[in-house]
């Protein structure tokens, strides 16, 4: 009888174990969080120059006509400042130069005759060098071309563009440099192109209006 009393005194136990066990699933709890807020900045180019009649910081520079040309001349080189008034920093992604003359014969023979130098200072290297040199349809031909260097916020840029023709013209920017470069440097010597032969007759009376166009990423 005693060994049968202790026998069932440990099943009632355990039972009782189990019941409580049951019911007492509670715990301490905590919990964190964190949080932010993400605006994004803002992208703006402008160029400037003194040698512009409109468009001071903006996109969309027009520099002062030259007129009167002869059939060896060069245009007068004009700094030009690209200034990132926005909020994110800018790459260069493209270079492209476009032109429309007046229609005519003499503008567009104008147009075929005239050679292209486009030069500076290469940002984030401080170091001069010929970007392109060659005529002006051959850049209008290629297009749009990669180029690179990044403009901090707030930062700025600077190049000239100058157009000449004659093989005796010395602009600096030496001989034919096509598609785009870096590791020309500016200035030349010699500074002239035996490739940019003079003005013919068919180009005298004409005009065009050449454009450099650039893109840039942020």
């Amino acid at each position: 009888m005693k060994l049968k009393t202790i026998a069932m005194t440990g099943v009632m136990s355990l039972a009782g174990l189990g019941l409580v066990g049951a019911g007492a699933h509670a715990v301490f709890t905590t919990a964190t969080a964190s949080s932010q807020t993400l605006s994004a900045g803002t992208m703006d180019v402008v160029l400037s120059s003194p040698c512009a009649i409109n468009g001071n910081n903006t996109s969309n520079l027009t520099l002062a006509s030259t007129t009167g040309l002869g059939s060896s001349f060069m245009t007068t080189p004009c700094l030009i400042t690209v200034n990132n008034v926005g909020t994110v920093a800018v790459t260069y992604t493209t270079i492209a130069l476009t032109a429309a003359n007046d229609g005519t014969p003499a503008g567009q023979a104008l147009q075929a005759e005239t050679y292209a130098c486009f030069y500076g200072t290469e940002v984030n290297t401080d170091i001069g060098a010929v970007g392109f040199n060659e005529s002006v349809p051959a850049a209008i031909t290629q297009g749009p071309v990669g180029v690179s260097g990044t403009i901090a916020a707030g930062g700025t840029d600077t190049y000239y563009m100058v157009f000449y023709a004659g093989p005796t013209t010395n602009t600096g920017c030496g001989s034919d440099v096509s598609s785009y470069s870096t590791s020309v440097l500016y200035p030349q010597t010699p500074g002239t192109n035996a490739a940019a032969t003079a003005l013919g007759s068919e180009a005298e009376g004409g005009s065009f209006t050449p454009t450099l166009n650039l893109t840039y990423s942020g």
